[in-house]
């Protein structure tokens, strides 16, 4: 992933919030609010990277994403007191992110806004033929979308 910016490859470190509203067992009531997620970690060694296909990496994020769901779920399905679950990988997040380790790691935050029916959306004048959520004043930030057909996702690089 460093490469593409002409500099030797590094470890990177990926990550990506996941929604757990709607993946918990028991269900949680319809009534509850506030914003229910955990962080999905991913890393590449150095060089793991540099000649991956973009399916192999939408399967280590899937993996990050489904072993989160998996840990979260059993801590609250089972009633286990395993609070590292969910604990550990906003640890590992802040660790991977101090200024110390940036500069040895490349560092990737990931955000789905699939299913939030962007294109579904008509405000009197027709649905959209083309969104995207515009210029974002960061780097190394990637925002995965549905695609107008609704049968794909579109990722949009900062």
């Amino acid at each position: 992933m460093e490469q593409a910016n002409n500099v030797e490859s590094k470890a990177s470190f990926l990550i990506q919030a996941v929604a757990l509203r709607d993946k918990v067992l028991p269900e949680l009531h319809t009534n509850s609010c506030g914003n229910f997620f955990a962080i999905a970690p991913s890393r590449l060694r150095p060089g793991e990277g540099e000649n991956i296909t973009y399916r192999d990496f939408f399967m280590i994020l899937r993996d990050s994403v489904s072993k989160t769901v998996q840990d979260c779920t059993k801590m609250l399905t089972q009633g286990n007191e395993e609070y590292e679950v969910v604990i550990d990988p906003y640890l590992e997040t802040n660790w991977n992110t101090s200024p110390d380790n940036v500069v040895n790691m490349g560092l990737y935050i990931f955000s789905s806004w699939c299913k939030f029916s962007y294109y579904q959306a008509d405000f009197g004048c027709g649905k959209p033929v083309w969104a995207s959520p515009g210029k974002l004043p960061t780097q190394n930030f990637v925002i995965l979308m549905d695609d107008n057909e609704g049968d794909g996702v579109e990722a949009w690089v900062h």
